[in-house]
């Protein structure tokens, strides 16, 4: 969810199955940093899975996407510890919840998202804040640069 949305993790962990809707393929995040609230898409490859976890995982004394058995919201520590056990089986040592919110806003950019879009999706205040996840290679730059260059086009 962290690689399709670009949420925080405690903003995923917090997530009721009523602030998600499957139809619009949108998630409202109630209780964003700040206190903020926004919307946030999300693609139809994610709306299946959540559509499947919801039917088979979810605990039904619960409104919580992702639910401890007793119906209270995941907490990070057990998250983090089922995130380790996934990068044990895949060979990464060091996975991260937020290396994949900087994974999602970097691909984002590099496929010709708006930073001020971008801003927004992320629920960041300050323009200036998403710039930090413009993990750009110089490749992308100069392939950027090429493709705005007045000599590049009429060279």
């Amino acid at each position: 969810m962290v690689l399709d949305t670009g949420l925080r993790i405690t903003e995923v962990l917090n997530l009721r199955t009523q602030d998600v809707d499957l139809d619009n393929l949108l998630m409202k995040v109630e209780k964003g940093k700040g206190d903020r609230q926004r919307v946030v898409p999300f693609t139809l490859a994610l709306r299946r899975l959540i559509f499947r976890y919801i039917k088979t995982e979810c605990p039904a004394n619960s409104d919580f996407i992702f639910a401890t058995r007793n119906g209270s919201a995941q907490t990070y520590r057990n998250a983090l510890r089922q995130l380790k056990a996934i990068g044990r089986k895949l060979k990464i040592s060091d996975l991260r919840f937020h290396s994949m919110r900087h994974l999602f806003a970097t691909h984002y950019l590099r496929s010709g998202g708006s930073v001020a879009l971008l801003r927004r999706i992320l629920g960041h205040a300050a323009l200036e804040t998403v710039l930090i996840y413009e993990h750009l290679l110089t490749d992308d730059l100069s392939e950027a640069h090429n493709g705005h260059s007045i000599l590049a086009r009429h060279g």
